[in-house]
């Protein structure tokens, strides 16, 4: 199946799920809509293939002819306020992004999701992805062998806990895991370079990425943006069902377990990547350091995805203020959805 003859078969299952006269308001992946009342929506049932552990691929729903009242996110207000009061409040220094949706019917909640941001090493989730389509055309892909990037420019604060060897060659799939478990910068390069560049940039623009340049601004994506590869993924709207199964699967295994793992209890499986950034702002003459971690929280009883973002001076901050949201976050989920 094409790329746009896929992604249009997304949307007309949406379409079938939005019919009957339905007025208000939808976002293109999503499948809730919200008419007038925020407590109001239209009850549907989404019917989605079961058999995988890391993606729930959507094949069609079922709409109701009748509208039922329940609360948008039981625990939205709650854990808004709670997020504000208990960290942001306390860090007026540093710009936070937050964003939250339910994975099993789509409402969603954030803070400042629509700011831009530098999305760092999140980035490498898009690039796993043009590889994975690219693996679908063409198959030997996996068989090519890269040397290891050694751009010295790459700089961590966060470093990986393996290395590759500079001095050897490495097979796609070595490097595509090394890049995501690690969030290994040299092996991202060795891939980056490897990507034919019409490949590279109608994939981007299928997901809707701005492809850096010169002129980028530092800040272009928002924390809306970044959560939607983690939807497409979810979803295997984009990508064949191996694949998105296969790319959730390894961020599963990342070894970055510091903040959106906080707080949540080590048996939930996270499919997730961090993303840091440092940088001289010529505007403010001042060296800035963004944080961000965003993913899926597997949670049995109300699988959702996480996403907090922060700009500040000080990584570890901003990596409390990750944790922190994080924790909140698991704990209002799971008093409203505990554990049976």
């Amino acid at each position: 199946m094409s790329i746009y003859k896929k992604i249009l078969t997304h949307k007309k299952i949406i379409l079938l799920c939005l019919m009957s006269g339905i007025i208000g308001v939808t976002s293109t992946m999503g499948i809730f809509i919200l008419i007038g009342n925020p407590q109001i929506l239209w009850a549907d049932h989404s019917i989605r293939q079961s058999g995988y552990r890391f993606i729930n691929p959507l094949l069609e729903c079922e709409v109701q002819n009748k509208i039922e009242r329940q609360k948008y996110i039981p625990f939205e207000e709650v854990a808004i306020n709670r997020i504000n009061e208990e960290v942001i409040n306390k860090n007026p220094s540093v710009k936070v992004g937050v964003y939250f949706r339910n994975l099993n019917n789509g409402p969603w909640f954030g803070i400042n999701e629509n700011e831009y941001y530098s999305p760092a090493s999140i980035l490498k989730v898009p690039i796993f992805i043009t590889y994975l389509k690219w693996a679908e055309k063409d198959p030997s892909i996996w068989n090519k062998k890269m040397p290891i990037s050694s751009d010295s420019s790459f700089t961590h604060y966060f470093p990986p806990s393996k290395v590759l060897a500079t001095n050897q060659e490495y097979d796609t799939k070595t490097l595509l895991e090394h890049m995501i478990k690690y969030s290994d910068n040299h092996a991202m390069g060795s891939l980056v370079k490897a990507i034919p560049t019409d490949l590279y940039s109608q994939i981007n623009r299928d997901l809707g990425i701005t492809v850096p340049g010169i002129k980028t601004p530092e800040d272009y994506l928002s924390v809306k943006d970044m959560a939607t590869f983690f939807r497409i993924l979810y979803n295997s709207s984009y990508l064949e069902r191996e694949s998105s199964e296969y790319a959730l699967k390894v961020l599963s295994e990342t070894d970055f377990n510091k903040w959106l793992r906080v707080g949540i209890p080590s048996e939930v499986l996270i499919s997730h990547k961090f993303g840091e950034r440092g940088y001289n702002d010529e505007a403010t003459k001042k060296y800035v350091k963004q944080l961000h971690d965003c993913g899926i929280v597997y949670y049995e009883q109300y699988p959702y995805l996480a996403c907090v973002v922060t700009r500040g001076d000080d990584f570890d901050i901003n990596a409390k203020i990750i944790a922190d949201t994080s924790r909140i976050i698991f704990e209002e989920v799971s008093k409203a959805f505990p554990r049976k």
